[in-house]
């Protein structure tokens, strides 16, 4: 049984599940002073004192069998608050990305990241949430239309890879033609639209 009124100084330290997952933190150890964050042009000191503090508050407000028990939990929300990190560096590339890439091929490159991120052999060696890096592109004017060719490399939690595509467009209407995604190592490129499968 804790002593509330004295807090073992091997507990004594900051805490990144406080400072990260404040609100959230808060109300799961009853220091409902963290939703303080959630109050425009206070939060971040909020999370600065619960960083310094959040050790302290939660250990008197709950009841602790021991101090292993109150680090083994708060370093659970420490791992939270990795991935929360994690996920929203992951994101925020991936949004820039985007906006990195040339206006005329956003359409097709939107296209194949679809397509790419719907095949298995893609989720079981690169996964997701991954980024993107937009490496080369070329327009090709054709009878047809014109055609779009460009390559990007992709890296997610599992792995890492390339994506070649080649896309027609004809009266402003978007085709994917062909589209490999080249994986490290030796295994074998994966044909995820082989070109001879594409008919105008």
């Amino acid at each position: 049984m804790n002593n509330r009124n004295e807090m073992p100084e091997e507990i004594k330290g900051w805490n990144w599940g406080a400072f990260i997952l404040c609100p959230f933190w808060g109300i799961r150890f009853g220091v409902y002073r963290a939703l303080l964050s959630l109050i425009p042009g206070m939060g971040f000191f909020v999370m600065i004192w619960l960083g310094l503090r959040g050790n302290k508050l939660a250990w008197e407000a709950d009841y602790w069998v021991s101090t292993y028990q109150f680090k083994q939990a708060q370093r659970r929300w420490s791992a939270y608050s990795l991935i929360y990190v994690i996920l929203t560096v992951s994101l925020t590339f991936a949004v820039v990305n985007l906006d990195r890439v040339d206006e005329e091929f956003v359409p097709p490159f939107e296209m194949s990241l679809k397509e790419v991120s719907d095949s298995k052999n893609f989720k079981d060696k690169i996964g997701t949430p991954f980024t993107t890096d937009f490496n080369y592109g070329r327009i090709i004017p054709n009878e047809a239309g014109e055609i779009s060719e460009f390559g990007y490399s992709i890296i997610g939690l599992k792995g890492q890879g390339y994506v070649s595509v080649s896309a027609l467009n004809q009266n402003d209407e978007w085709k994917i033609r062909c589209l490999y995604v080249f994986y490290p190592e030796k295994t074998p490129k994966e044909a995820i639209i082989p070109c001879g499968s594409y008919s105008q």
